[in-house]
Formats: structure tokens, sequence, C-alpha cells
């Protein structure tokens, strides 16, 4: 295979069929590992001779394309959550597995809310913002999170006006 030599990104697609396998094996195994680290931002070349092969690599950069949206939707969800926002939910959009989560998700919003009521419910926003600003000085203190951990006066500090 030859590098363009100004791109190292570059490779010329070989068009021997046991390279174009062998070069694939190697991309899934790359896009395997990254995404098992978290990295849903890694995607195949999908530029085989081997319509196969390219077929193949488009799928399964559309299935982590897929994962990684569904992750974002529930990663912005929670965020609200952390915020204080009882209210927000998700949209019906989900299918699956992913579908079951975004229904226990909002059911969960649902009961949380139900519990507190509307007056707890505000409390629990104030509450998330006073902690939010709370972790944002530990943060610009440089003191790391786990170290000093807010959490370990959580009863005092949940439990305050």
């Amino acid at each position: 295979m030859d590098r363009v030599p100004d791109d190292p990104d570059s490779i010329e697609a070989p068009t021997d069929r046991n390279d174009q396998k062998a070069r694939f094996s190697g991309e899934i195994a790359a896009l395997a590992t990254a995404v098992l680290g978290g990295d849903l931002t890694r995607r195949m070349k999908a530029d085989y001779a081997d319509p196969d092969l390219s077929r193949s690599a488009t799928s399964l950069n559309e299935l982590i394309v897929s994962i990684g949206d569904n992750f974002s939707d529930f990663n912005d969800a929670m965020a609200a959550l952390a915020h204080g926002d009882l209210h927000g939910g998700m949209r019906d959009k989900h299918r699956g597995a992913f579908g079951q989560l975004q229904k226990n998700f909002n059911l969960a919003l649902v009961t949380i809310r139900t519990v507190l009521g509307e007056r707890g419910s505000d409390q629990f926003a104030d509450k998330a913002a006073k902690f939010r600003r709370m972790l944002a000085g530990f943060r610009s203190n440089g003191t790391a999170f786990g170290s000093a951990s807010p959490m370990k006066n959580r009863g005092q500090f949940l439990a305050s006006p």
C-alpha cells in the first residue's frame, strides 16, 4: 500500500482481495477498540473495491452513528436532570433496548416529580444549582472531586433548607 507523502492518513486502497480483507479486519479491530474505550467518533473507511466489504464498513459506521446519537440524547437528558430539570424527559424516538431505557428514564422523572410535588421539584432544582456551584468551586480550586468528596456530607447538604 502506498502512502501519499504529504498526508500520512491517506492510504491508496488496495485492490487485491486478500489485502482488502486484511485492511478490513484491521479497521474492524481498531473500531472495536475505540468503541470499547468509549470513542464513538471513530469510523471505518468504506472505499473498498469489494462491494461487500464497502457495504459492511458502511453498515458498521451507521451502527456506531446510531449508538452515538442514542447516547447523546441520554447524556443530554441526564445533564438536564443533574441541573435540576425534572420536567424535560425524553421524546419517544428510541427503539429496542434504547426505547426501554428512554421509557424507564421518563418514568423515573414522573415518579420523582410525583413524590416531590411541585414545591419539592422547585427545591430539587435549587439544590442541584447549589451543588453545581459547590462542585465548580472544588474544581476551580484544583481539588479533585474524589479527594475531598462533597458527597461525604450529602445528607446534610440535601437536607439543608
